[in-house]
Order: C-alpha cells, then sequence, then structure tokens
C-alpha cells in the first residue's frame, strides 16, 4: 500500500525482489540489529534518494464487555530518510481500531487487521508524501546539505578539490565529518540547490 501511494506520485520505487536481496545481503553478514546509519549506506549504495523505513504493529483488543465482538488495533511509524546523510526528512504515523467477531477466530482477525493495514498505509503514505515534498521544496529554497565522500586521494589532491567546491556559486559553508589517510568525508551546504 505504502510503495503503491509514491509510485502513483512518480516516485521511482524498487521491486519487492531487489528490497529482499537487500535484507539478504544484510542477513549474511550476520546482523541481527540494524540501525538507520546501516540502512541509509545500502539506500546509497544502491543510488537510491529516498529510503522509506516503516514499523507495523497489530494486536487484539477488548470491545468491551461483548461476547460477540472483539478487536484488533493496528498501528503504523513511517519515516522518510535522506540516504546521504542519514537524516530524518518527514515522520508520520497513526493507529485504526476494526471491530471483529469472537466466534469467527483468527482468520477473520487476520483479514480485519490486512486490510486496516492497507487503509492506514495508505493515508499515513499521503501524509508523509505532502511533507517529504515540503522539505524538497524548502531545500531549494533555503539550501541543501550534501555528503562528499572522497577516496584514496592524497592529501594536496583533497585541498584541491575542496578549494574548488568553495568557489562553487551557491557554496554557504563546509564540515569535516571524517578525515583518515585515503578517506576525507565531507558535509558542504550550498544556497538554493536542488536535493
Amino acid at each position: 500500500a505504502i510503495n503503491g501511494v509514491f509510485a502513483r506520485k512518480g516516485f521511482i520505487v524498487l521491486d519487492k525482489m531487489f528490497v529482499n536481496n537487500v535484507y539478504s545481503e544484510i542477513e549474511q553478514a550476520g546482523r541481527i540489529d540494524v540501525d538507520m546509519d546501516d540502512l541509509s549506506a545500502l539506500a546509497l549504495k544502491y543510488k537510491a534518494d529516498l529510503l522509506l523505513v516503516y514499523d507495523v504493529h497489530a494486536a487484539r483488543k477488548p470491545a468491551g464487555s461483548s461476547k460477540y465482538f472483539g478487536g484488533v488495533i493496528v498501528e503504523i511509524a513511517l519515516r522518510a530518510v535522506a540516504p546521504a546523510t542519514a537524516d530524518l526528512i518527514a515522520q508520520k504515523s497513526g493507529d485504526l481500531y476494526v471491530k471483529t467477531m469472537k466466534a469467527a477466530g483468527n482468520y477473520y482477525e487476520n483479514m480485519q487487521a490486512a486490510k486496516a493495514s492497507d487503509t492506514l498505509g495508505k493515508a499515513i503514505a499521503d501524509a508523509l508524501i505532502e511533507d517529504t515534498l515540503s522539505y524538497f521544496e524548502r531545500a531549494v529554497h533555503a539550501g541543501t546539505r550534501f555528503d562528499i565522500w572522497f577516496r584514496n586521494f592524497s592529501e594536496q589532491e583533497t585541498y584541491i578539490i575542496v578549494d574548488v567546491i568553495e568557489q562553487m556559486n551557491g557554496f554557504k559553508d563546509k564540515h569535516v565529518r571524517n578525515e583518515s589517510p585515503g578517506n576525507f568525508q565531507l558535509d558542504v551546504n550550498y544556497q538554493g540547490r536542488k536535493f
């Protein structure tokens, strides 16, 4: 549902098989807990412009003292992250309660939870897209931060490249994030440049 909303708005969405390969890559590395930096690095590796991270939770919830009806509550939290910097772009969450029949058993509850997740996922994705587009609009007017890596350059070459960056139109400021032999990471802020 979430992917569908983004695809209809013109975003290029990576297909399920591709995403499964990404998760396989995480599993092969023997990782149990994967943090936002790990996911951002993978999204950046595959040249994604936006990383969507979502949590879905569904649980039974009693419907008062009724002996015929129960209920399922579905909660979804959705975040849009910039892969290059792991910055949080936008975040939305919500929940939906669905009344179910106790006598119907788990299948009915699962089906109702799936329908509720679909409806809620679409609504949250719509709201998140509005905030995400606003973020990109602000980036055009207020400026944008780029995360730039230099690998295997000599120290002198790095200084020359940084000097060129500072002379570019729209350059505001820079911040050296990480520096080690053969590896140099730089945050560069530009005014009025598209993300």
